[in-house]
């Protein structure tokens, strides 16, 4: 499959996924991915390869989403990567039905709303013999300003980190997202081997004493 065709269709397994981990639904309408009867959250993934291959650590915003929130009091970015059991080119058309199975893994980061306001919006105009775009578009980085990590939780096997950038009161805000705390079992592999990929060494030392605190807490 040609990664344009998979662009357009993974989305919507990444946003069914991320609904049900923060207990809220897919948007059927036109605005934020996610919404339930008192907030909303607007999904962006990014395909993580093991060897890193083509990977930067950032993803991709169009600008009039930045204004959902002149509609949604109470609105979040959650940003993710995820990984797949082989490469996008082996995948057929066939196969869009199942591509839920072809997951090995995802993350998930959740933010607050003006976290994003900090970068730059990019003004992109272009056309070809299909298509035309004339937009604006931001890339929000997982770098040394990212927020804060407050918790972890791990959901069906897969770490879920829940990241703020004002310290919130963890409590009210897992109430909101029904999110529920999980003694980590492989906490030392995910510390020492998987997490560096993905953050800095300061944000590292700051998950290592929130996670190892709260894993404590809930033994």
């Amino acid at each position: 499959m040609k990664s344009r065709s998979f662009n357009s269709v993974m989305p919507k397994y990444n946003e069914k996924w991320a609904a049900k981990v923060l207990g809220m639904n897919v948007n059927p309408n036109s605005g934020p991915d996610l919404i339930d009867s008192e907030k909303a959250v607007e999904v962006k993934f990014k395909m993580f390869y093991t060897d890193e291959r083509y990977f930067d650590k950032c993803w991709r915003v169009l600008g009039h989403q930045v204004d959902y929130d002149k509609k949604h009091s109470e609105i979040y970015w959650s940003f993710g990567f995820y990984t797949l059991d082989r490469e996008v080119k082996e995948i057929r058309k066939s196969d869009i039905p199942k591509l839920e199975s072809f997951v090995l893994n995802r993350e998930l980061y959740l933010v607050e709303w003006d976290w994003i306001k900090q970068f730059p919006k990019y003004h992109h105009q272009g056309k070809t013999a299909i298509s035309e775009w004339n937009h604006f578009l931001l890339y929000p980085r997982m770098n040394r300003k990212f927020p804060k990590i407050i918790s972890s939780e791990k959901v069906e096997g897969e770490l879920f980190i829940l990241l703020l950038v004002l310290i919130l009161q963890n409590l009210i805000l897992k109430e909101k997202f029904n999110l529920w705390t999980i003694v980590l079992s492989d906490y030392e592999t995910f510390i020492n081997q998987f997490l560096p990929i993905f953050i800095s060494d300061e944000q590292n030392v700051q998950m290592r004493s929130c996670s190892k605190d709260l894993c404590e807490q809930h033994r």
